[in-house]
């Protein structure tokens, strides 16, 4: 978890100013303790202030939004997508890398 300047094309997908900063969560999501998959969440860095902090409670968002800070979100958008993995992704996903 860790704060970032704002990103045009993520600030205006969310209805935030360009120079609002985010904060950016990368989790990785396993099964039978085999990682399978990487998610990527970024949220208005003023929404959320002490999250990188106080981290996730449980390791979950939702709850964490929720409990800690009163926000359900309205929608949430999830996408897939098939790339050639990076070596820190590779890694991150015990996979080899080429």
């Amino acid at each position: 978890m860790k704060i970032k300047k704002g990103i045009p094309m993520i600030n205006k997908h969310l209805s935030l100013l360009a120079y609002q900063k985010l904060v950016y969560i990368q989790r990785l999501f396993s099964v039978n303790d085999h990682p399978v998959s990487i998610n990527e969440s970024w949220i208005s860095a003023d929404l959320v202030p002490g999250i990188i902090e106080g981290g996730l409670m449980n390791g979950h968002l939702s709850s964490t939004l929720a409990e800690r800070y009163d926000l359900k979100p309205a929608r949430t958008e999830n996408s897939v997508e098939a790339l050639n993995a990076s070596a820190a992704t590779s890694h991150l996903l015990e996979i080899g890398y080429n």
